[in-house]
């Protein structure tokens, strides 16, 4: 039967198939899949593979991340570290405003969901979370880099 009959088919009886390329049940499947992506997208926030895209509900003037000062002064990812265990507030946007200017950070709550889900009991060495914050100077101006202190934990560096 092609589609053509199928259609004619159904106005004649006054029911629509659920196969048919035209029933209203096929029509509404995007905004179905629509309103329950939006619906898990605000309910659970930052979580893949939905999300509400914060990134691009604010104007940024300037760019930040969360590195690890060392010890030694260097700067390492938080991936590279292991069984940590901070002195306050992981929620960093809510704790430290001043350090998060641009607003959203989807690295601060990937940096903080690391640090939750590696805990450690005090050992290793003693680290600093830092957010570096880039701006440009001007129309064209220079990048100027900024270092927001926010946290000192222990960490055991995995690299080792």
């Amino acid at each position: 039967m092609s589609t053509s009959e199928s259609e004619g088919r159904a106005r004649q009886t006054g029911r629509w198939s659920p196969a048919s390329p035209a029933s209203p049940a096929r029509a509404s499947l995007p905004a179905l899949i629509g309103v329950v992506y939006l619906s898990v997208a605000f309910g659970r926030g930052e979580i893949y593979p939905v999300s509400p895209m914060g990134m691009f509900s604010e104007v940024h003037d300037s760019a930040g991340r969360l590195v690890v000062r060392t010890g030694r002064g260097e700067l390492r990812e938080v991936a590279d570290f292991r069984a940590w265990r901070c002195d306050g507030s992981l929620d960093f946007r809510a704790a430290y405003p001043a350090c998060f200017p641009d607003g959203y950070s989807a690295g601060a709550v990937i940096a903080g969901d690391h640090i939750v889900s590696h805990p450690g009991a005090g050992e290793g060495e003693r680290v600093a979370l830092v957010r570096q914050i880039f701006r440009i100077a001007g129309q064209s101006g220079p990048v100027v880099i900024e270092e927001c202190p926010l946290l000192s934990c222990t960490a055991v560096d995995g690299r080792r």
